[in-house]
């Protein structure tokens, strides 16, 4: 289950991510950037959550 914070989150992405495709110059490496700081804190919690 995600918890509110973790989907409140995700949801500023999305929509930081839409705003940024109206500028089509950065918005390539922004997803990249995006992308890259969600697999590592999916990661992270994956990991903490299996040492508790």
């Amino acid at each position: 289950m995600f918890s509110q914070t973790k989907v409140n989150k995700i949801h500023i992405a999305l929509i930081s991510t839409l705003a940024v495709f109206k500028h089509k110059m950065i918005a390539i490496p922004m997803v990249i950037f995006i992308l890259l700081n969600y697999k590592s804190a999916t990661f992270y919690s994956n990991k903490y959550h299996s040492e508790r």
